[in-house]
């Protein structure tokens, strides 16, 4: 997508797509990753409910092969303690991938609307990333209609950023591997809050969730 070659290109960063292969056809793309900076899954159409033993709802969106794409990489990126951010999508498909379960409609289960560019207040619960980023909160626009709560969130990763309204998990990080992701798009935003900005240097400099952690 435009947009992501577009803000990573501002960070000096240059992408390589991955396109959705399956798990059979990624040996070229892993020897790919194995001499990148890092993993970034991005966001999309929603994840194919088998992963997690979800509901399939008619007339959806779904991709099966792309699931398959992910695992592999994501499999890759943990033996070989890849670097690996998580954008909306990419961050249900981490909390999937390690044992999680997702609400396939959180406005059902919550009362509150998280698509449509919907504008949320988001709080940080993480003390460190706190300190890091320097803030408590910001705001951001939504795009998800699924999403992670607190109650299906996978039992090793832990949550650093929640909605400030109900108990949805908008960030999670892995405290074993440098894996972390968020439910916003920075890619999409006109103004990044300056915490924003700081995850994703994070990301690019190896550093906060994503240093090295054997």
């Amino acid at each position: 997508e435009a947009s992501y070659l577009d803000y990573f290109n501002s960070f000096d960063i240059h992408l390589f797509p991955v396109p959705n292969v399956g798990i059979e056809s990624l040996h070229a793309y892993l020897n790919i990753l194995s001499k990148s900076q890092g993993l970034i899954l991005s966001g999309g159409n929603d994840v194919y409910p088998s992963a997690y033993e979800g509901e399939v709802v008619q007339n959806d969106s779904y991709s099966k092969i792309r699931n398959e794409t992910e695992q592999g990489l994501l499999n890759f990126a943990v033996t070989n303690q890849i670097p690996v951010l998580g954008i909306c999508r990419g961050m249900q498909f981490i909390n999937v991938y390690f044992g999680g379960q997702l609400i396939t409609n959180l406005q059902k289960q919550t009362g509150e609307i998280h698509y449509e560019g919907r504008t949320h207040a988001l709080r940080v619960i993480h003390r460190e990333t706190s300190e890091y980023i320097s803030t408590n909160h910001w705001e951001m626009k939504s795009y998800h209609r699924q999403g992670v709560t607190k109650s299906v969130l996978a039992p090793p990763l832990k949550s650093f950023l929640t909605s400030d309204d109900v108990d949805v998990v908008e960030g999670l990080f892995h405290p074993r591997y440098p894996i972390a992701g968020f439910q916003f798009h920075p890619e999409r935003a006109s103004n990044i809050p300056v915490g924003a900005e700081k995850l994703i240097t994070a990301f690019l400099n190896k550093k906060h969730f994503w240093r090295n952690k054997r």
